[in-house]
């Protein structure tokens, strides 16, 4: 009889030493949770400063695609006059060789 207590109370510390480790892995386990807890939201407050940033650069891109477009009009523009320009002088050169 003293020996089956003896087992039991063998069991039943190996039980306890069992359930300490089982503790310590759950300890663990909490600690990594916390861990990629913080490293997820770190992560998705740095895609939103990203998605910012792109929104902000693409606002940029319109702003000048539309300074580009202007500066391009104001080109075809200055083009045409200065055709017209060079046509009239070429014009008035010619009317004063006639003239000669």
């Amino acid at each position: 009889m003293k020996s089956d207590i003896q087992d039991l109370k063998a069991g039943q510390e190996k039980i306890a030493g069992d359930i300490d480790e089982i503790k310590t892995d759950v300890q663990t386990l909490k600690s990594g949770k916390k861990e990629l807890y913080a490293l997820t939201k770190s992560l998705e407050h740095r895609q939103e400063e990203t998605t910012s940033q792109l929104n902000s650069l693409s606002e940029d891109v319109n702003y000048i695609r539309g300074f580009v477009t202007k500066l391009e009009d104001s080109r075809q523009k200055t083009q045409t006059v200065f055709d017209a320009l060079c046509r009239r002088s070429i014009e008035q050169e010619e009317n004063l060789r006639r003239a000669k």
